[in-house]
């Protein structure tokens, strides 16, 4: 009979310890562990648990670190020991006293995020997404409601035991500058710091080929390679136009090029802050763009589309993270189809490195109305979802005043 693999010798020694300790506690009428907030025991054993039980929770928690690291497989066991989002969210959370804002009772009252808000100064948003992620850790609980927040047994916790540019937009307004002692943003400062900056794009490649993104990992990035696939696949596209605001990569991008497309693919470096150049183009394509500034910024990339647009004809595909909502993802997280705290992990991230974030689809509909009249959100439902990809697509037309269709020209941000 062949060896068992380690993966179910883990398993079975799980089951096996899991099933002494459970019976220890049922001879000895100790309440089960919980995460709901009427679970009252800072701690699963007494100190005078017997040995052999204590040894077979220590034993339970070694084996299942060690079965989900290897599930995890090399790549995502590195970046998991890397990730700070674990606990960040807990520190700002016992900062603020958040747990001591939420009703102190068995779970069955709640607060909401907006008046948690409310009372810490902190915008709705901001507060949504560090308890949305502490509750991916199992601290606080969402609902029955969305938006209404209760204690789990660890928040409980919290509160029973004994800042900063509150509601800033300002890219260097993050705990990544106060850590740094920066007043630069993050890619400002990486500029200056040669050594740091190719670390980070090391990591970023590494990132870039975690399960789920293998299907997009060559396209996209500043030096087009999302233009050079659209014009391989859709050969009827006329023109196909890559901007960048470095002008070291549009140079290198374009003594790259690929010698079949000389004539439909060309380079550009452009700052999408500033007016668009090019004109009444079909679509306008931005790939992984918006997620890395706030709203205040996000509206003036659009803004500074609109005098280049043309009515019925232009649209706007933005390429980028689309979250899920608060039911939908706890659904799919719980069907092993997403994983709701790297979502939540990957949205705080955003937070404290470019006071950015990532948005469900509302807030992506709510960007383009804060930029003002003339566009058409045509994104409904779930049409965001690609498959294959952690990134989700929305859309836009413009329908102002005039205008008739044009040659079928595509402008492309990286």
């Amino acid at each position: 009979m062949p060896e068992q693999s380690r993966i179910v010798q883990l398993s079975n020694r799980i089951a096996t310890n899991t099933a002494k300790f459970d019976a220890y506690l049922g001879e000895n009428s100790i309440p089960t562990p919980s995460f709901s907030a009427k679970y009252d025991q800072p701690s699963p054993l007494p100190t005078t648990a017997p040995p052999e039980i204590l040894a077979a929770r220590k034993a339970i928690l070694q084996d299942t670190l060690e079965l989900r690291q290897l599930m995890l497989g090399p790549r995502e066991h590195v970046l998991e020991l890397a990730n700070p989002n674990a606990l960040l969210s807990q520190l700002v959370i016992a900062r603020l006293g958040l747990a001591s804002l939420v009703p102190l009772d068995d779970g069955a009252s709640t607060t909401t995020f907006s008046a948690i808000a409310s009372t810490t100064g902190l915008s709705e948003r901001n507060i949504r997404r560090l308890i949305r992620h502490a509750i991916s850790q199992r601290v606080f609980v969402e609902g029955p409601s969305p938006g209404q927040v209760s204690h789990s047994a660890a928040s409980r916790l919290l509160a029973r035991e004994p800042d900063m540019w509150p509601d800033s937009h300002e890219p260097e307004h993050t705990g990544f500058a106060l850590a740094h002692d920066t007043e630069k943003p993050i890619f400002e400062y990486l500029a200056s710091e040669p050594e740091r900056a190719a670390r980070f794009a090391a990591g970023m490649r590494l990132y870039a080929n975690r399960p789920g993104t293998d299907v997009r990992v060559d396209v996209g990035g500043s030096h087009g390679q999302l233009g050079i696939q659209l014009a391989w696949a859709f050969p009827g596209l006329k023109h196909v136009v890559v901007q960048d605001i470095q002008e070291a990569v549009i140079e290198a991008a374009s003594a790259n090029m690929p010698e079949d497309l000389a004539g439909r693919l060309s380079y550009m470096v452009h700052d999408f802050f500033t007016e668009q150049p090019g004109k009444s183009a079909a679509v306008y394509v931005f790939r992984a763009c918006f997620h890395n500034w706030s709203d205040k910024y996000a509206v003036k990339m659009l803004e500074a589309l609109k005098p280049a647009l043309e009515a019925g004809v232009s649209h706007v595909v933005i390429n980028d993270v689309v979250v899920p909502d608060a039911e939908t993802l706890k659904r799919l997280d719980q069907e092993g189809k997403a994983d709701a705290a790297h979502v939540r992990s990957a949205d705080l991230a955003m937070g404290y490195l470019m006071n950015a974030g990532d948005r469900e689809l509302g807030d992506w509909k709510a960007l383009f109305e804060m930029a003002g009249p003339g566009f058409e959100f045509l994104t409904q439902g779930e049409e965001y979802k690609l498959e294959g990809s952690d990134l989700g697509m929305v859309v836009a037309k413009w329908v102002g005043v005039g205008g008739s269709w044009n040659d079928g020209t595509i402008s492309h941000k990286d």
